[in-house]
């Protein structure tokens, strides 16, 4: 009789342990699946769904790419949605691909913490480049919306670089061997993450900054961090023997600025659509935030080309909302852009 519960309790035992076993084991499954809608392949790892344009800009993930001795040269885009749909506008299309080729791996609302982390995963894995162009200044001002006292230097006060960090910079402990290689226990610490500011009150949310927390956006805190990031990145160009080109930001958020008129299209902007100031914070704050990293841009010590904007950003024309170019815009700023390539280009040759 004993035996005979014994017997029971060790097959009730270990039919949980398979239901448990085969529920996560359909978890996973079904997880990378559904990342496979975004693109990547069924067997990727965490990095991948982190930043999936590191897998779809031509860059095959994982395999080496040094430089060539070939006539092109290669053109590494850093920044956020203004670098990123500036490159795949049908103005940048109409550029003369000859002389170079071009890896755009600027995303939406993506920092320079964005840019550092994934230029250091290339370095690290034999990539190399003979242009880096880094273009943010925007994006940063959003992680300003929060007390000083809970601001972290290297954004983890903003959830979705808790993942981040702990997938690109961390690289160690059971923690991150379990999220980068399970989709599934990804995905559980990426919603995690995605809601913590629902119960916490140090973090700021992924997508939209705290209506309470707006005016602490005033201090401008993004400074340190953005320039952290610009020198190693500085740093790492140097010795990968490329060359750095940094614009300053362009943008243009008019003194009477306020939503309503944004919305109702009265402020002169160029074409309709777009983002109004409220998204990266108040307009004089993300005014002198932008101000301030263009400034940094612009006095750093280091060996990078800065290239002025500010003729760019006096034309209101040139933009549909405070940043994102109208056609006229991307006109304006590709030339810039490549007529700096080829002036560089004619110089290394010569």
């Amino acid at each position: 009789m004993k035996n005979s519960k014994r017997k029971d309790l060790w097959i009730n035992f270990i039919l949980f342990i398979s239901t448990i076993f085969i529920c996560l084991l359909f978890g996973e499954v079904a997880s990378r699946v559904m990342m496979m809608q975004n693109g990547l392949p069924f067997f990727h790892n965490s990095k991948m769904a982190t930043y999936p344009e590191l897998y779809k800009e031509k860059i095959k993930y994982g395999e080496n790419s040094k430089k060539s001795q070939e006539a092109k040269k290669k053109v590494l885009l850093l920044g956020g949605s203004v670098l990123r749909y500036t490159a795949e506008s049908e103005v940048f299309k109409k550029v003369d691909k000859k002389q170079f080729e071009f890896y755009n791996l600027a995303y939406d609302a993506h920092t320079s913490l964005d840019s550092l982390l994934k230029y250091s995963f290339l370095v690290k894995n034999g990539y190399d480049f003979d242009y880096i162009i880094f273009y943010h200044g925007i994006n940063e001002t959003r992680t300003n919306n929060i007390p000083s006292q809970f601001f972290k230097v290297d954004y983890t006060h903003y959830s979705f670089y808790k993942i981040a960090n702990l997938l690109f910079k961390n690289e160690s402990g059971l923690l991150y061997e379990l999220i980068n290689h399970s989709s599934l226990a990804y995905r559980a610490f990426y919603t995690y993450n995605l809601f913590q500011h629902k119960f916490s009150s140090s973090v700021i949310a992924t997508h939209t900054p705290r209506e309470e927390w707006l005016q602490e956006g005033a201090e401008i805190k993004s400074v340190k961090s953005f320039e952290n990031n610009l020198r190693k990145i500085i740093d790492s160009v140097e010795k990968e023997k490329s060359t750095l080109i940094v614009p300053s930001f362009a943008f243009n958020i008019p003194d009477n600025y306020s939503e309503e008129k944004f919305a109702q299209r009265e402020l002169g902007y160029g074409e309709t659509g777009g983002y109004g100031v409220k998204v990266w914070g108040l307009p004089q704050n993300v005014t002198k935030g932008v101000l301030a990293h263009n400034k940094l841009i612009q006095e750093l010590k280091g060996n990078y080309i800065f290239i002025d904007t500010q003729e760019i950003a006096h034309d209101i024309k040139n933009f549909y909302d405070p940043c994102h170019f109208t056609q006229k815009g991307e006109v304006e700023f590709t030339k810039l852009l490549i007529d700096t390539l080829t002036h560089l280009d004619k110089k290394i040759i010569n």
